[in-house]
């Protein structure tokens, strides 16, 4: 879906800044968005009911990304990135 726009130099670089904060590093395909639709629609998925099923690789576990600079004792500067995971779901109840 998203191929034409990957490969368009005004894009890729967005993209690639995108993929890198993901949590599984790529971008989902469309199979795998058929794969959950198909098992909503299956028996299976009987007793699903009234929730929202995120299907995006867990990129909404994501809170933030923080970038911290810590000063060595020798004056050099340390740059680290840490991503904090979210600790509640969007209802805001902690799980």
């Amino acid at each position: 879906m998203i191929a034409r726009l990957t490969e368009d130099a005004r894009f890729s670089a967005i993209f690639d800044k995108l993929k890198d904060r993901h949590p599984i590093g790529r971008f989902g395909e469309p199979s795998e968005i058929g794969e959950a639709v198909k098992w909503l629609l299956s028996d299976a998925a009987s007793f699903m009911n009234g929730a929202a099923m995120a299907c995006d690789g867990g990129y909404l576990s994501i809170l933030a990304e923080v970038n911290r600079v810590q000063t060595e004792p020798n004056g050099s500067r340390q740059r680290t990135r840490q991503i904090i995971p979210l600790a509640a779901t969007t209802s805001g109840m902690a799980y």
